[in-house]
């Protein structure tokens, strides 16, 4: 991840590079997967057993809703583009990433500008944060948990097998399937959401629907709290994921209704941020819940599984929700969706698992 700010860097010193910002965003892209597959791990070393579903949520989910407000934040108030008298220029022109200096517009050198000490400040800050890593010990000195001291070693079992052996659990692959149709479903209706609202009549509330993102933000990082605390005190998964599937079902047919007949639009403000926090309730607990079924195998596995189906169902919903936009049906996105999280939200009643770690710690106890 500290290499990603070093790249943008050149990009912007050697505009004609813009490969190296390619590389430099796809480098940010591993790094995030291979930290959030190690949440669940971490959580197991660090916590004791009523701690780890909410450490493990805000390590895996609310850190980085916090890193994107922040980013959000941020980034406009350090590339303004030279304030207002530059505004009309920058909004109707695209920068050419290949430009030279002697070739630009003076908005263009003011935001290449801006945009060099913008990614200099972030190549120094995360070199800084480096030495923490070695600073921090590898694990407390008395382990929180009895299921703990495992996770502190390193396993010499083949990462094949390892593999091979989460793959045969049944619950777990069906899982799998779910998850990644509710995370995928969710994250590709997001990137049509304003397009929807767009076609059904609300390009009034342009600068509200801003608001809108800000709240639903808010919203999940509220649900996922909840929810962290939920679980670490009953320990209900099962009961806790069909209330959030179904759930989420219900709002957003109502979400669908609501745009659909062209209702007032602080009634579809309250409706998404409702459906943001539904849906994030899902997010806290998928980790969790998946390395109680494929316990004793190593944390890490289920979650890279989870990353993965997440990641390449994401990819085949992306491009759906953008054929749906290119042939102008983004409306129907919304009973597309609905309809996903039903699908998802019955496989997800067959799910039925023993957990397997938590009986470990009665048993011990």
């Amino acid at each position: 991840m500290q290499l990603d700010p070093g790249y943008g860097l050149l990009e912007h010193v050697y505009p004609q590079m813009f490969w190296l910002l390619f590389l430099g965003q796809t480098v940010t892209s591993a790094t995030y997967l291979m930290e959030n597959n190690g949440c669940s791990k971490m959580s197991a070393i660090w916590f004791p057993p009523r701690e780890r579903t909410i450490a493990t949520t805000l390590y895996s989910v609310i850190a980085s809703q916090f890193g994107v407000l922040i980013g959000l934040l941020v980034g406009p108030l350090v590339v303004t583009g030279g304030g207002t008298s530059y505004t009309n220029d920058i909004c109707n022109n695209t920068i050419t990433i290949n430009s030279t200096a002697l070739d630009r517009q003076p908005w263009e050198s003011t935001v290449y500008n801006q945009l060099f000490y913008y990614m200099l400040a972030q190549a120094i800050l995360t070199t800084l944060v480096i030495p923490l890593t070695y600073i921090l010990p590898e694990a407390p000195p008395t382990p929180p948990s009895v299921t703990a001291p495992r996770n502190s070693k390193k396993t010499q079992t083949p990462f094949l097998r390892l593999l091979k052996t989460a793959l045969s659990n049944v619950y777990f692959d069906i899982f799998l399937i779910a998850t990644a149709i509710l995370s995928s479903a969710g994250a590709s209706y997001v990137t049509v959401f304003q397009e929807v609202l767009h076609n059904a009549g609300y390009e009034k509330y342009q600068n509200v629907i801003g608001y809108l993102g800000s709240s639903m933000m808010v919203a999940a990082i509220i649900g996922l709290l909840v929810i962290g605390k939920w679980i670490d005190y009953t320990r209900r998964y099962y009961a806790t994921v069909i209330f959030a599937s179904f759930s989420s079902v219900l709002i957003t047919l109502t979400l669908s209704l609501l745009i659909q007949f062209k209702l007032l639009f602080y009634l579809i403000f309250i409706t998404g941020t409702l459906v943001s926090c539904s849906m994030s309730l899902l997010g806290g607990i998928t980790f969790e819940y998946a390395v109680e079924m494929t316990y004793p195998l190593p944390e890490s596995i289920s979650a890279g599984l989870l990353n993965l189906f997440n990641q390449i169902m994401g990819i085949v919903m992306v491009i759906a929700v953008g054929q749906l936009v290119q042939h102008k049906l983004a409306m129907y996105g919304n009973y597309v969706f609905t309809g996903l999280l039903l699908l998802a939200s019955i496989i997800v009643v067959f799910v039925r698992p023993t957990l397997r770690r938590v009986k470990v710690e009665n048993d011990t106890t």
